[in-house]
């Protein structure tokens, strides 16, 4: 989690540093890198015998990004947190109105087919490995299964936020830059995602709210 906030901070403060500095003038580039943070910001919803063996608080989104063209690669870590409404037959540790949770790690790809000033929507694939987590409270001892993979689809709908910037910065021909804040709203499915190893029928599909930022500049030194 460090890590990504350092991510993110020097994201962030490249838009700050980089696109005010006299000497350096950015247009349109055809390489991008952004990231976006969606801790505990949403929910999990679940479908089939799920239903009746999880409950959802809150469902995260965190992703690292790095673009080319139209085409979105995010390494992603998703996961739900919640509590078992009954016991499992996966094991004896897996008791009814225990702590319950997900991890996933992912690489997903997208293609973003809306790009104008102020929205973006990206439809995107993504598979990768889940594990989940089981406890009695939050001093018990954690009982893990091992790490399976897992297949989802999502589709990401970002309201962007432009940052301030010289107008000589700006994407030519255009009022708005390339670089920018923005809220991500992303929903998407995991379709049988408790089936391995946990034997229970059932996915889950999430709905989450995430900030971040873009950057996808083409340098230019002294107008050179």
């Amino acid at each position: 989690m460090k890590m990504l906030v350092f991510i993110l901070i020097l994201i962030f403060g490249s838009f700050l540093t980089y696109c005010q500095t006299d000497s350096i003038t950015f247009d349109y580039g055809r390489n991008g890198i952004g990231a976006d943070l969606g801790p505990c910001t949403g929910l999990g919803f679940m479908t089939g015998n799920a239903k009746e063996n999880f409950h959802c608080d809150c469902f995260a989104n965190i992703g690292i990004i790095y673009s080319r063209d139209k085409i979105h690669y995010i390494l992603r870590m998703t996961g739900m947190s919640g509590n078992l409404k009954k016991d499992l037959s996966f094991g004896s540790e897996w008791k009814q109105n225990y702590d319950f949770n997900s991890m996933d790690f992912e690489l997903a790809m997208g293609y973003q087919v809306i790009d104008i000033k102020r929205f973006n929507v990206i439809p995107m694939i993504s598979g990768g490995l889940k594990s989940f987590n089981v406890r009695e409270n939050y001093e018990a001892n954690v009982t893990r299964t091992k790490f399976t993979g897992t297949i989802s689809a999502a589709l990401a709908i970002d309201l962007k936020l432009h940052s301030p910037i010289k107008a000589k910065n700006k994407y030519p021909g255009s009022d708005f830059t390339i670089q920018y804040w923005y809220i991500r709203l992303i929903g998407g499915i995991y379709p049988q995602y408790f089936d391995k190893p946990l034997d229970v029928n059932g996915g889950i599909y999430y709905l989450n709210i995430s900030i971040g930022g873009y950057f996808k500049p083409r340098r230019t030194i002294n107008g050179a």
